[in-house]
């Protein structure tokens, strides 16, 4: 794959982090991040929206996706306003509403 065509119309830039796990020359758990600024009633606030969140079948049932995005979590929650998933709804039941914001 190449992005520099999508890195260069400005697509891609430091806002955009992804966090992999990795097995030799393959990525094989991938959660990635969007650094953002939320407007709401007129006050700004930081926000990390959280996607591409994927497993590889062959690695699945590990907890790899988990460890991922509770690593970002910890990075983030105390610099950041709102951290937010952007998921379809057929992995709703995959992420369980959790009151600690813990996996």
């Amino acid at each position: 794959m190449n992005f520099k065509e999508w890195h260069d119309k400005g697509c891609w830039n430091n806002n955009y982090i992804c966090y992999s796990f990795v097995d030799g020359d393959h990525i094989i758990a991938n959660a990635s991040i969007n650094k953002m600024f939320l407007t709401s009633y007129g006050k700004e606030y930081k926000a990390i929206q959280i996607g591409t969140v994927m497993t590889h079948p062959d690695y699945r049932n590990q907890g790899l996706a988990a460890k991922l995005l509770n690593h970002i979590i910890g990075k983030y929650e105390k610099e950041y306003d709102y951290i937010y998933l952007f998921a379809n709804e057929t992995v709703l039941d995959f992420y369980p509403s959790r009151p600690s914001g813990r996996l």
